[in-house]
């Protein structure tokens, strides 16, 4: 019986250490979240340039636009080179 008692105690310590590791996980995430609640990132002052996947911006002047009025994709990466 008392050893059944040791086991089951050393098991509730097991699971007493997994909660407070989950409880430290999840309090990072929720102090950032609260961060950002109190105190929201400003709006970016350049809203007319967009960031390319490869680092450089790309501006409203730079894009082409096809007779569809959709962005000729081809005509802007042209133009985007030939600046920079």
């Amino acid at each position: 019986m008392l050893q059944q008692m040791g086991t089951l105690m050393e098991e509730v310590r097991g699971l007493h250490h997994s909660i407070e590791g989950v409880d430290k996980r999840v309090s990072a995430p929720t102090g950032r979240i609260q961060q950002l609640e109190t105190n929201p990132p400003k709006p970016d002052d350049n809203k007319d340039e967009e960031d390319d996947d490869d680092g450089f911006q790309e501006l409203e002047e730079d894009v082409v636009y096809g007779s569809d009025g959709l962005p000729d994709h081809i005509k802007t990466n042209a133009n985007r080179l030939r600046r920079r």
